[in-house]
């Protein structure tokens, strides 16, 4: 099932015949893992209990185990990623005290194995 291509923060996409371009396969599972994990819990109006809302834990002081459990608990509510193998999800604090999310799973329709890096 395609859905229409979108950038986290960005605008929609227009395709070369000016409909809305869309995305399928490994690269939905990719966009619907970033929306995810960027979107603020409350901001998705018919699901306000979407989203990890990654951005909201910047500055605070629990912030790498408070990132890892909230994005492992929602990585297993995303349908596009496969249940098995178990997607794995780590994280490091960088040299600009930005943190390094890296998710690394199994599509659900391909069952091909991806890393996706998510800066927070």
């Amino acid at each position: 099932m395609a859905d229409v291509l979108s950038v986290f923060g960005g605008d929609l996409a227009i395709s070369a015949t000016g409909d809305l371009q869309t995305v399928e396969g490994d690269s939905l599972t990719r966009q619907r893992i970033i929306l995810r994990m960027l979107t603020n819990q409350g901001d998705y109006l018919w699901h306000l209990d979407y989203g990890a809302g990654l951005g909201g834990y910047v500055g605070s002081p629990d912030t790498l185990q408070g990132i890892l459990s909230v994005a492992r608990a929602q990585i297993h509510l995303e349908a596009s990623v496969a249940k098995s193998p178990p997607p794995s999800i780590t994280a490091s604090v960088q040299s600009n005290n930005t943190v390094l999310l890296s998710v690394l799973y199994s599509g659900e329709s391909s069952g091909q194995t991806s890393t996706l890096t998510v800066t927070v």
